[in-house]
């Protein structure tokens, strides 16, 4: 087993290439030509909450995977609402409505009681315990071959497992197969580390490290140029680490999750008390709709009510990449 280990998403991300460059093979898949490391791979990240991936090559929408990660929290599997943050999404829906394996849903509501607030009560009583684990593949549902069909999604994270060390809570995830660009260091380190984030701070106990396990670790074929001219990650200054805004307060992380949950369905009205929903998602939202709007100048103001810098610098060089009709001239 490979064993890629970082502080965070940008020092792992450019080892992560260099590795798939060197060890990488090429076979075929159900999507296409890969490249893939033969044998698992173990991402280990010791500050996750530093989850933004900078690469400017790679591009990665920081709108899009922490509002995701927001939309998971809630327990949700509508399209609608997280389709005005990436369109694409729908393709993977069976029905154009919902998403059959969506981890929020899996998380909260798939198997008939919340799972996410069972391991929180369930932590806070036993800390020691080692039966923390939050399950996503459902064997009933997904290998499931009426008539012939089965889902267009699948989970690919199957089961996290969380433990209490020294008062830190770590995490491990599984994964049955994972696209290292859109999925292990795209979306999957934004939304788990969240989710780590969140029952770490229910139960007030600092995040640990994240594993991700992945037992087929690959690059598709419309990605292989970003193995060439890799660059190093950027730097993490304390400023842009010791600006982190916490998802959910200690004491009152029910109160918030409620928040948050009522927030994406009301994003514009509701007296909100969460610093997370205040100074984070209400100013990203502002950008966002202001980017879709074609309003560079306001967008990139928008950003600059974002209270945590890692987000805020995110977003900003995420628009700036951006090429608007008409934006351009008019900033100065």
């Amino acid at each position: 087993m490979l064993d890629i280990t970082g502080r965070n998403v940008n020092t792992v991300y450019p080892e992560a290439l260099w590795k798939m460059k060197v060890l990488g093979v090429e076979q075929n898949s159900r999507n296409g030509k890969v490249r893939r490391i033969l044998g698992p791979v173990a991402t280990t990240y010791t500050a996750p909450k530093e989850r933004m991936l900078l690469d400017p090559r790679r591009d990665a929408n920081p709108f899009f995977h922490i509002f995701e990660g927001v939309w998971m929290l809630a327990g949700r599997h509508d399209t609608g609402w997280i389709m005005a943050f990436n369109a694409n999404i729908v393709q993977f829906s069976d029905d154009g409505v919902t998403l059959h394996g969506a981890y929020g849903h899996r998380w909260r509501n798939h198997f008939g009681h919340d799972q996410l607030i069972w391991i929180i009560n369930h932590l806070r009583a036993d800390p020691h315990s080692r039966r923390a684990v939050l399950q996503m593949f459902d064997p009933e549902a997904d290998q499931w071959y009426a008539s012939g069909m089965v889902s267009k999604d699948i989970p690919c994270n199957t089961a996290v497992f969380f433990e209490i060390v020294n008062g830190q809570l770590n995490m491990t995830v599984t994964n049955r197969s994972n696209d290292m660009i859109w999925g292990a260091y795209g979306a999957n380190v934004v939304h788990m580390s969240m989710l780590q984030e969140f029952v770490a701070d229910s139960l007030g106990v600092d995040v640990g490290h994240y594993v991700q396990f992945s037992n087929n670790f690959h690059i598709y074929e419309r990605h292989f140029d970003l193995l060439e001219d890799i660059d190093d990650c950027p730097y993490y200054s304390d400023e842009l680490i010791n600006s982190h805004i916490s998802i959910v307060r200690f004491g009152n992380a029910q109160s918030d999750l409620s928040e948050i949950m009522q927030w994406i369905g009301t994003p514009d009205y509701g007296d909100y008390t969460n610093p997370y929903i205040l100074l984070v998602l209400r100013p990203m939202l502002t950008a966002y709709r202001f980017y879709k709007s074609n309003r560079k100048i306001q967008a990139l103001e928008a950003c600059n009510d974002i209270a945590d810098l890692e987000v805020r610098t995110a977003c900003r060089q995420w628009l700036e990449r951006r090429k608007w009709e008409g934006a351009y001239e008019r900033l100065s």
